[in-house]
């Protein structure tokens, strides 16, 4: 199996829509995740083809657009953020991972050492033999009012809400992943279109991708190999080629089915899950665990795809082998992802055998503008001291007037207080 790393920096502000009860504020999402790559990449396909074509309808009948994008033939893993240096791609902070309720620097694994004083770290996370390096993309909330005609563009009485969005100029990093002929002709065909300066083109992703928010610039990489060991489990090369005990930590979200063919967030139903996968019989002794409810929007059906119960990214589950487990099967695993919807980015996971004794906090150094050295340029002083000029002459006149005014009246409502000479 081989990938395409994908870089992607939003242009605008960006809405990735997380499912929550509160009516009046959306918010989003601190990631990309696979399943919206997808759609930007469907999109972009559909507008190419249709470029060439306006008469073509009917997509799904296309081979290319077919295996590209609903036959599972590529597999897209979501877009996690970078830091403004570019390393990344930072995952979820793993659940298990804890610090101290008021001192944050304080890290502790409760996954093995059970605690009562602590609170989750969360946020994103690269970790390194024990070493952590935190961080959080930058967000904000914009006020908006509802209206009630587009036409009009008149606004309801009291009809407000909230938009939290991904502040522009932020960096994520994800891969598709697939047989290399597939992605040699992908890759040739995005970038055909492509920026010929930057090899990179323009997406929409997102709520209201067609307004404000939603604008990203893409950029392919190069093809090279796809290799789980080293990208999502601990080197086990020098291990026996058979596990009997490891943990599971989800570095996506989880969406598994029960008998009846419903989303169903169980352990029984993990347990199925594995036991089919790897081939073997399998317990789950512990676990830490999150659920989240997944709900997208295809935009050629024009409504959202029915709601599924999925576990959250992070969640980490200890799990035994008795007869213990092929390290090629799970190989196979990572590389293919667990559970339903993997094409789309979903059940993508890291294992490791053992836990550091001790995690320590590094700190992300956030990089600064330099500040320019040397002389103001004449140029520049020279339309600075224009604009004082400007400034002066405009906002003075219209002092004096309202300090006038502000005397006049100050005279006539309180003539005994205030004299016209004073």
């Amino acid at each position: 199996m081989y990938k395409i790393p994908v870089k992607v920096r939003n242009i605008s502000p960006i809405i990735i829509p997380v499912t929550l009860g509160e009516a009046n504020v959306v918010q989003t999402r601190e990631h990309i995740p696979g399943s919206v790559l997808l759609g930007m990449f469907a999109a972009e396909y559909i507008r190419r083809i249709k470029a060439e074509d306006k008469h073509k309808k009917y997509f799904h009948e296309d081979d290319r657009f077919f295996n590209w994008f609903l036959g599972g033939s590529l597999t897209y893993i979501p877009a996690y953020p970078c830091d403004q240096e570019g390393n990344g791609p930072y995952f979820p902070a793993p659940l298990y991972l804890h610090c101290a309720k008021k001192e944050e620097n304080d890290l502790y694994n409760i996954m093995i050492e059970p605690r009562d004083d602590t609170r989750p770290l969360g946020g994103y996370t690269m970790i390194e033999d024990g070493s952590i390096i935190k961080m959080a993309p930058k967000k904000k909330l914009r006020f908006h009012h509802r209206r009630d005609s587009r036409i009009s563009a008149r606004s309801e009485e009291g009809g407000i809400f909230n938009y939290e969005s991904l502040e522009p100029e932020q960096l994520f990093q994800g891969y598709i992943v697939g047989k290399k002929d597939n992605l040699e002709e992908f890759l040739e065909f995005y970038n055909t279109g492509a920026d010929k300066d930057t090899d990179s083109f323009t997406g929409r992703v997102g709520r209201s991708k067609n307004t404000q928010y939603g604008q990203v610039q893409v950029e392919l990489q190069d093809i090279r190999p796809f290799e789980p060991l080293e990208l999502e489990i601990e080197d086990l090369s020098t291990k026996d080629s058979k596990l009997k005990n490891f943990y599971l930590t989800l570095c996506s979200p989880l969406i598994i089915y029960n008998e009846c063919g419903f989303s169903e967030t169980t352990l029984d139903n993990l347990v199925s899950y594995l036991e089919r996968d790897l081939a073997t019989t399998i317990k789950i002794n512990n676990a830490l665990s999150k659920t989240e409810a997944i709900e997208s929007y295809v935009s050629v059906w024009k409504a959202k795809r029915p709601l599924e119960q999925a576990f959250c990214a992070g969640s980490c589950f200890e799990i035994e082998v008795p007869q213990g487990v092929d390290l090629n099967k799970l190989e196979e695993l990572l590389q293919s992802g667990l559970g339903e919807r993997s094409h789309e980015g979903f059940g993508r996971f890291k294992v490791v055998t053992t836990f550091p004794e001790e995690y320590r906090r590094e700190v992300l150094e956030i990089k600064k503008p330099d500040q320019p050295k040397g002389p103001v340029p004449e140029t520049v002083s020279s339309m600075a001291k224009a604009a004082v000029q400007v400034f002066k002459a405009l906002l003075f006149p219209e002092l004096g007037n309202i300090g006038q005014a502000a005397a006049y009246w100050a005279v006539s409502l309180a003539p005994g207080v205030v004299s016209r000479q004073g």
